[in-house]
């Protein structure tokens, strides 16, 4: 029987069957899928150390999940439901990395992040920790804890647009990652910039003292 002419329903019914021809045609056929997805998210998680094979697994396990759960009678093609399976497997990948390896509230956050429409950056807003004090450290650490903690108050779309960005994403990633326009990630950052200008006026005015 020549599989490749069988469509996917076909072919999953005959997986559900345990016809391992069967699931390796599917397999095959949406191999170049896996690919693409992992190689999109490895091209932006690659400066974590992430190794591509590590992420393909994950990859291979959302395929294989996809199979078992997909139901064609709630009407979406099976393209769009592995497509989305595996996107979301490899976002939730992304998100366990930068908590373990880029924590917001960490020294490793980008102090070129912008926080106001007039282009002032938190390595404005921040001391030279060179020069300060032991209670001056101090108050760094807290800044980080408040940045942390500022992140939490975001809905959804902007907790992640700022986690993303404070962890040295571009805004091309960043739309990539999330599916968004680029210009819906510069109206979400141009909101983000005003309540986080008014967050951290306090601090801003604190580096004229410590000055």
């Amino acid at each position: 029987m020549n599989y490749k002419k069988i469509n996917d329903y076909e072919l999953l019914y005959m997986i559900e069957e345990n016809n391992e021809d069967a699931f390796q045609t599917l397999y095959e056929k949406y191999l170049p899928l896996l690919r693409k997805l992992t190689g999109d998210f490895y091209l932006i998680l690659k400066k974590y150390n992430v190794e591509y094979d590590d992420l393909f697994q994950e990859a291979h396990l959302a395929f294989i999940s996809a199979m078992r759960k997909y139901q064609a009678e709630e009407g979406t093609l099976f393209f769009t439901f592995l497509y989305l399976s595996i996107r979301s497997k490899l976002l939730n990948c992304m998100r366990g990395i930068l908590s373990n390896k880029a924590q917001i509230c960490s020294k490793s956050i980008s102090l070129s992040v912008p926080v106001s429409d007039d282009d002032l950056i938190l390595e404005e807003v921040i001391p030279d920790t060179s020069i300060l004090s032991f209670d001056h450290s101090l108050y760094i650490k807290d800044l980080f804890a408040k940045l942390h903690l500022f992140s939490l108050e975001l809905n959804s779309i902007q907790g992640q647009i700022f986690e993303l960005l404070c962890n040295g994403f571009e805004i091309g990633d960043i739309s990539l990652l999330l599916e968004m326009d680029a210009r819906a990630i510069h109206n979400n950052l141009y909101r983000i910039r005003t309540r986080l200008k008014k967050y951290l006026t306090s601090f801003h005015n604190m580096e004229i003292v410590l000055y």
